[in-house]
């Protein structure tokens, strides 16, 4: 801004901070809430065309979890996709106080801001039961969120796009508005029910979230397995989904990996192709869960979080180049070589690896069927080249004699068991 004192035009700087980091009760120095400065989003932004300046995005990510740790884990898959600098984002400002400042609020014209810029719209709520409304202000916050994506979906004329929309309430949310836009989003572009507001007494607290064969997360065979975290230090509670009409695919199952509930799947992640008014076909997905609880299950392997970010813009009519480090070509089987060398005096290799993450046990038996050996009983990874050595002795350290002797592979979904000799 610019002030004049007797005569004279002086441009003075003023600036909010987002946060005040403080010392005490000490008030920040300018240059921390320089550092810190206040921001807001004027849409559309850098999703223009190249040819008005932008950078190309056609993406629009709505952070509903706005200063509370959700978007890390958006930003890192959006930068390994190689996509973060083309992503615009809207920040819900004080998310958990239903304030009616969401894009469904503050977007005065869908089909002027949004419609001709974007593609796609990322919306995560997180844990919050209160960043996705339908302008009723039932649930005391008044921004018209399902109205905007009403008419958002009805008018995508890409050649394809649509919404993603995670959370861990926000299913519930939904299913309990009562507003027009709300309606008829369901019964157009997402048709779900909600079995459960609470995952833990069926699947427990961190079940797997695997994809479905052929669905939106399974490719050449393979489904994505990642961990959904609802432990520490407060338990999340995960909507558990149902979908409703022949259009509404299960794209993602929460799976018991413990056991304790009989290796129970239920579904966590829901898909729908629509032919929308204006005939294009557009994609939805629905997840019961917030995509920033997603966890990899083997920290060594590839980013497996990132491939489903991936998987879900692909679906969305949007091609990016896999994640770094991944191959989603990788095969993982269920697969029991044979043992090598066979027959064998005095140790032999078997190789081995499981198609899903989980509980493996790898067991000797002699021709009587009485166990000998137990070579593995314990948690293995999906996709990785296992190897047991077996030395001829039995589980009480005794050397065993010669002759037939059967060893097992039993893993989640899958056994078998194959022949071995060892000679004296």
């Amino acid at each position: 801004s610019t002030r004049t004192f007797q005569g004279s035009v002086f441009k003075v700087w003023a600036y909010c901070a987002a946060t005040q980091p403080t010392a005490g009760n000490q008030t920040p120095d300018i240059e921390t809430i320089a550092a810190n400065a206040d921001e807001m989003q004027i849409l559309p932004a850098v999703g223009r065309d190249v040819a008005d300046g932008g950078l190309g995005g056609d993406i629009l990510y709505v952070d509903g979890m706005n200063l509370r740790g959700a978007q890390p884990y958006f930003d890192s898959a959006f930068q390994n996709l190689g996509i973060l600098e083309t992503i615009d984002r809207y920040d819900i400002r004080g998310p958990s106080s239903a304030i009616s400042n969401h894009p469904g609020n503050r977007v005065k014209n869908v089909n002027d801001q949004l419609v001709p810029i974007y593609k796609k719209i990322i919306w995560n709520t997180g844990n919050l039961d209160v960043a996705w409304a339908d302008g009723t202000g039932d649930n005391t916050d008044k921004s018209d969120d399902t109205g905007l994506a009403l008419t958002f979906m009805d008018n995508i004329n890409y050649g394809g796009g649509g919404f993603y929309l995670d959370g861990d309430n926000v299913a519930t949310e939904w299913l309990q508005m009562t507003a027009a836009s709300a309606l008829s989003l369901r019964n157009v572009y997402m048709g779900f029910d909600v079995t459960a507001t609470n995952q833990q007494p069926t699947v427990g607290y961190n079940p797997w979230g695997i994809g479905v064969p052929g669905g939106m997360f399974s490719v050449g065979g393979v489904e994505d397995t990642v961990a959904v975290y609802g432990g520490c230090p407060a338990p999340n509670t995960f909507d558990i989904l149902a979908p409703i009409g022949a259009d509404t695919k299960i794209a993602m199952n929460y799976h018991d990996w413990s056991g304790q509930f009989g290796h129970v799947s239920v579904p966590a992640i829901l898909s729908q192709l629509t032919v929308n008014a204006v005939d294009d076909t557009v994609g939805f997905v629905l997840s019961g869960f917030g995509y920033n609880y997603l966890r990899d299950l083997d920290p060594q392997g590839y980013p497996v979080r990132y491939r489903v970010m991936q998987h879900i813009l692909n679906y969305l009519s949007n091609i990016t180049d896999d994640p770094t480090g991944t191959d989603v070509t990788q095969v993982r089987e269920n697969k029991l070589d044979q043992n090598i060398p066979n027959p064998f005096n005095p140790t032999t290799t078997i190789k081995y690896q499981v198609r899903e993450a989980g509980l493996v046990q790898l067991k000797i038996y002699n021709v009587a069927g009485q166990l000998v050996k137990t070579l593995v009983d314990g948690q293995r990874n999906a996709g990785q080249i296992y190897e047991a050595t077996w030395n001829g002795l039995n589980d009480s350290g005794q050397p065993v004699s010669s002759g037939v002797y059967f060893y097992k592979l039993v893993a989640t979904n899958f056994t078998q068991t194959k022949k071995m000799v060892l000679l004296k």
